[in-house]
């Protein structure tokens, strides 16, 4: 049985589908601590939204960075902050003796998370080697599922941004123009889609990273899909979390939103290329994988970003993908 905890901190600084398979190893921490505090990028809020963190905290609104700092003087706020903290578990500054020392003063104990990252081909589930820094603290992870669940105010959010008519969400991108998918694929598919579920609206979901897919999208949709098509731009991390929820179906890439609509429960359809679908894919049971079979994929990352062109992406088979939607 794991001892309580007062009052613990997490620091996560993380991309977003990195932060939803932390969610297994954190939640962990809540069920074990009074008081759980997030300290990191703005995503976190989406934890204080699920009620996973008690308290989500920018890291640069309380002067956090002054922890790699050889002369440390912690600023008062920092003090306030981890007054009576029990345990702090990063998954930031692995690199950084400075920092581990640090964050072990403010602390009365300090994990940090040491594996190797991104993990190569072939490696455990990521959830579970993010898992590593919470059960060197003590305390047992036995669930490694990501899951999240929103306030009810979160149909009034869909409603408002895609209407009452029932939606297939779709994120085309990703963090990386390799593990995209080429917009003919996308039309494709789309088309497809279009015949077998004529009465459901498609959302098409882009953000920062995507901004030359949304001028092809602009540019050569065909006709006959504009109707059905909506392009829903660079929506804040909470929306794009309430209008996922509301979503029948969600098809998308090895990206954050695929992982975010895999936790939410929604029947999700992710494709992977270069990445390893055994270490990276959503493990819920409401998730279907499509890999490009291609023989140098599943590759490290050093690889796939001196790749000239992703042709495992392009691999791919539509019809696998709307079979798996279809099933």
């Amino acid at each position: 049985m794991n001892k309580p905890i007062k009052k613990a901190i997490i620091i996560h600084q993380g991309a977003l589908g990195d932060l939803i398979n932390t969610v297994p190893a954190i939640r962990a921490i809540k069920e074990n601590a009074g008081l759980l505090i997030g300290i990191g990028s703005e995503r976190l809020q989406l934890l204080e939204y699920a009620g996973i963190l008690d308290q989500a905290l920018s890291s640069e609104s309380i002067s956090f960075h002054t922890l790699f700092s050889e002369n440390f003087q912690p600023a008062r706020i920092l003090e306030e902050i981890f007054s009576g903290t029990e345990l702090a578990v990063s998954w930031l500054g692995r690199n950084s003796e400075v920092y581990q020392k640090n964050l072990a003063r403010l602390a009365g104990k300090a994990e940090i998370f040491q594996e190797p990252f991104p993990p190569a081909p072939g490696s455990e589930p990521i959830s579970k080697i993010l898992a590593r820094p919470v059960q060197k603290a003590g305390i047992e992870v036995s669930d490694f599922i990501p899951r999240l669940k929103l306030p009810e105010s979160a149909k009034e959010t869909a409603l408002s941004i895609v209407g009452d008519k029932p939606f297939i969400a779709i994120h085309p991108g990703s963090g990386s123009s390799k593990k995209a998918m080429p917009a003919a694929k996308l039309f494709r598919i789309l088309e497809l889609l279009a015949e077998i579920m004529p009465r459901q609206k498609i959302a098409i979901i882009t953000g920062e990273v995507e901004k030359q897919m949304v001028f092809e999208l602009v540019k050569k949709c065909p006709e006959k899909l504009r109707p059905i098509a909506q392009l829903v731009k660079d929506l804040p991390l909470l929306k794009l979390a309430d209008l996922l929820s509301q979503a029948q179906l969600y098809l998308g890439m090895d990206s954050g939103p695929t992982h975010l609509a895999a936790s939410l429960g929604i029947k999700t359809v992710a494709v992977f290329g270069p990445t390893d679908p055994l270490v990276w894919a959503p493990p819920q049971g409401n998730v279907k994988v499509a890999a490009g079979r291609f023989p140098c994929a599943p590759c490290t990352d050093e690889t796939r970003r001196d790749c000239p062109e992703p042709r495992c992406m392009a691999a791919v088979s539509e019809e696998e993908i709307i079979e798996l939607i279809k099933t």
